[in-house]
């Protein structure tokens, strides 16, 4: 982020996570620092309930003094990073178009998106 803050410093970032991340973001590496360069939008996933998000923004936007997380309104994916990251381990060891085809397959996601992940070597 710092990286891209200084390259492009007329523009204003913004960091996408899912609503679980929310709740693991004070333990992230740099998560302080984090804020100083992107705006943090929090999409909405699985179980959690609105309400409960809101809430957890609000407490971490009073935590970190500042409007830094903010809600975003988009489909629910039925999968996680972390889903993402453990799949590709799981069949990139067979070969790449099998992997992007699991992935969309099994999580939902859109075959360019999952052409992406792998030929840009997201997540490796």
């Amino acid at each position: 982020m710092r990286f891209l803050a200084n390259k492009f410093d007329k523009d204003k970032f913004f960091f996408i996570m899912g609503a679980d991340s929310l709740y693991s973001f004070p333990h992230w590496k740099d998560a302080e620092q984090i804020l100083h360069y992107a705006t943090m939008l929090v999409a909405p996933r699985g179980t959690a309930k609105q309400e409960d998000v809101l809430e957890k923004m609000n407490e971490m936007n009073i935590f970190y003094t500042g409007d830094y997380f903010r809600p975003i309104r988009c489909l629910d994916i039925p999968c996680s990073s972390s889903e993402i990251r453990e799949k590709l381990k799981q069949y990139r060891l067979a070969n790449a178009s099998l992997a992007i085809q699991t992935l969309c397959e099994n999580l939902y996601l859109p075959k360019p998106v999952c052409e992406y992940i792998m030929n840009n070597r997201i997540y490796t």
